[in-house]
């Protein structure tokens, strides 16, 4: 199962998704003031214990900039790592993405998706919604090389 959350400064929300439910049906999911807590781990950790699912992977995005895996979020101490985050919390994969950053600097193609199976499909990127003031989950892939684009 995917853990997918949304890191920020003021609050950080965290939803957890199955291939079977796919992505516009969390089976958890909730809401935490990101200051209260000393790190990313001790927040996870809680949301995790509480919802007593197996999650394989995660994908965050955060407030700040993220370079080789690693960022410092925006307003709080919190210094995060791709692979001290999968150690922490013994997980397979985590990815780190700035939030803002991928779609502008990377040139991703966004497009909405209907299922976890359909996001997975090609895609480079998967980012999944967490909230419902927010728009559908996207999936994300970067485009092909300028010369890919010329033929």
């Amino acid at each position: 199962m995917l853990l997918a959350g949304d890191i920020g400064g003021t609050k950080t929300d965290l939803a957890i998704y199955s291939p079977e439910g796919g992505p516009r049906r969390p089976l958890a999911e909730a809401e935490y003031r990101s200051g209260h807590y000393p790190s990313l781990e001790a927040l996870v950790r809680e949301f995790l214990a509480a919802t007593a699912l197996p999650v394989t992977w995660a994908c965050f995005d955060v407030a700040g900039p993220v370079i080789d895996g690693r960022a410092k979020i925006t307003n709080l101490p919190w210094d995060l790592s791709e692979s001290g985050l999968a150690g922490a919390l013994n997980l397979r994969i985590v990815h780190l993405l700035n939030r803002l950053a991928m779609g502008k600097e990377y040139g991703l193609n966004v497009r909405p998706v209907d299922s976890t199976e359909e996001a997975l499909k090609g895609a480079d990127i998967v980012v999944s919604a967490t909230t419902t003031s927010t728009p559908p989950p996207r999936s994300c892939s970067a485009p092909p090389p300028a010369r890919e684009r010329e033929r």
